[in-house]
């Protein structure tokens, strides 16, 4: 068994403590403002003869290196211990340092290409114009961003028109919608049971006629039927979504030998955001479709699935 190794930490600074005092948050903060790449874990150890919890950051971006800053919640006699001189105040996060890093270590290449996709899309950058800054930049082929990182990126949208930064949607944009919902459409049917427009959320399920009906024949004749959802996102200028789900099912061609895929999409829903409730919203709209059109969901031939792609 290897040996404990005992850290000698040694004094960095003393830093006030935030009202909540809470110190796993203020050690992500004093991180950041040093720009210390870490990995934050919770510690223990013995104040005034008293087990207590700490952080500890380690160093996360080169690899080996045994740089830590470890930070613990401390009252006013935290200076008579230091020999320093008394401050006022109750509480304070003590700071404490051990090893130096080694500017010449070997870098985390996976940490970096984190850090690296932070820089990039933190600026709002194209794709063309996140390639040019890594070139100009020298940067190693281990530690650029693929092309298919950079194209898949979700990028925040701010200040935009209609939508402050507190994402809240203003009443002509509220109106616009309104009116799309209640207003007859030549392709498409909004299931209006389900829409929600509101300052702070949009959902409105939609469905076209014609491609429930093609995939009513496809889910007929196909062998095995998967159900397959996606989204789209950084369309439009209000950072709305459209996800869809619909049928995706393996089919023999009369001039081929080999099955080939067909993807029909049923059910759309325009929404304020990609996550777990527009997904379920889509799916419960899709379900009253599948049932108007008399789709077997789970046909009594051929396994079924659902996929989110």
């Amino acid at each position: 068994m290897a040996p404990k190794v005992v850290i000698d930490w040694s004094f960095q600074s003393i830093e006030r403590a935030p009202e909540d005092k809470c110190v796993l948050k203020f050690a992500h903060q004093w991180t950041k403002n040093h720009n210390f790449k870490c990995i934050i874990k919770f510690g223990n150890l013995k104040v005034e003869g008293k087990q207590c919890g700490c952080q500890i950051a380690k160093c996360d971006f080169h690899l080996g290196c045994l740089t830590r800053y470890r930070f613990s919640l401390r009252s006013s006699r935290v200076f008579t211990e230091l020999h320093k001189p008394s401050q006022p105040g109750d509480y304070f996060i003590l700071v404490e340092k051990w090893k130096e890093c080694d500017p010449n270590a070997e870098i985390n290449v996976k940490r970096a290409k984190k850090e690296n996709l932070k820089t990039f899309f933190d600026a709002h950058l194209s794709p063309t114009e996140t390639n040019r800054r890594m070139d100009d930049r020298g940067m190693p082929a281990a530690e650029r961003l693929a092309d298919r990182t950079i194209s898949n990126r979700r990028q925040t949208v701010k200040n935009t028109p209609g939508l402050s930064t507190s994402k809240r949607y203003d009443g002509e944009f509220i109106s616009t919608l309104k009116a799309f919902c209640n207003k007859d459409h030549e392709n498409f049917t909004v299931i209006t049971d389900n829409v929600i427009v509101t300052e702070e959320r949009v959902s409105i399920p939609f469905y076209n006629k014609a491609l429930s009906k093609i995939a009513t024949g496809v889910s007929n004749a196909a062998g095995s039927i998967y159900w397959s959802m996606d989204a789209t996102f950084n369309t439009n200028i209000h950072n709305l979504a459209l996800l869809m789900i619909g049928v995706a099912a393996s089919v023999l061609l009369s001039d081929s030998s080999l099955p080939s895929m067909r993807l029909v999409p049923i059910v759309f829903l325009v929404g304020h955001t990609e996550n777990f409730e527009a997904y379920e919203a889509v799916i419960a709209a899709a379900q009253n479709v599948y049932t108007i059109f008399g789709i077997d969901i789970f046909p009594n031939e051929g396994p079924s699935r659902v996929s989110n792609v």
